[in-house]
């Protein structure tokens, strides 16, 4: 990506990305009771982490 958009652009989406990510982790905090939504979540936040 950065080669054919520009590295702006691919830190503007990995940056976004994380952030995402941090407010997945907080919400799957908040989810402690319901183990399977925060289990959910946190598989999610891998997936988030992993693609960019």
């Amino acid at each position: 990506m950065v080669d054919t958009k520009g590295p702006k652009l691919a830190v503007l989406i990995s940056m976004s990305s994380f952030l995402v990510s941090g407010i997945l982790l907080f919400v799957a905090f908040q989810f402690e009771e319901a183990q399977m939504i925060s289990l959910i979540l946190l598989a999610i936040t891998r997936l988030i982490t992993w693609l960019c």
